[in-house]
């Protein structure tokens, strides 16, 4: 069974700057668009029920995002801690899709960073470069490979847990 399309939500409050003006004009062409009035002043938020199907646009609204102090996202109905961590793994993604196999993009770009780093495991258990530095962080406090649940949760901090390409371990397993 395929896994849901990644469900983007980014919402911001309107204000006198040019960083709204210029994410006001992104979301308003994303696919889901609402202007709420609430107590505090108007409310706009962008939607993508697929991620994927408006990548480009997601990636410039997100940039754009980055710059206005109020915008908050959610991917997945989980909030997203940090814009610049998930515009990176946004563009990570879109270069994947540049390849034949787009998992091999992600497997090439985490073999450099563990050659570098000196990651002591041979086959990565998350190839993700997000994802590693991490690992190698738990790896060497531990003495032993992070465990699943420790996969996900930096998965999570890594704002990568929604790319379609990542494969992590079950929380059982």
């Amino acid at each position: 069974m395929r896994p849901a399309p990644p469900r983007l939500s980014i919402a911001f409050c309107e204000s006198d700057t040019e960083a709204f003006l210029s994410v006001l004009g992104l979301a308003r062409r994303a696919p889901i668009f609402e202007s709420l009035e609430t107590g505090a002043g108007r409310l706009y938020r962008a939607t993508f029920a697929d991620v994927t199907q408006s990548l480009g646009l997601v990636i410039q609204l997100v940039d754009e995002a980055i710059k206005c102090q109020s915008a908050q996202a959610t991917i997945n109905d989980q909030a997203v801690r940090s814009l610049t961590r998930f515009w990176s793994a946004l563009i990570c993604y879109q270069e994947s899709l540049a390849e034949p196999k787009p998992r091999d993009h992600c497997l090439y770009h985490s073999a450099r960073l563990s050659d570098y780093a000196g990651c002591p495991a041979r086959s990565c258990m998350v190839p993700c470069q997000f994802i590693c530095t991490r690992c190698l962080g738990l790896f060497r406090e531990q003495g032993v490979p992070p465990s699943s649940s420790q996969l996900i949760a930096i998965a999570q901090q890594a704002e990568v847990e929604w790319c379609p390409n990542l494969r992590l371990p079950s929380p059982l397993g």
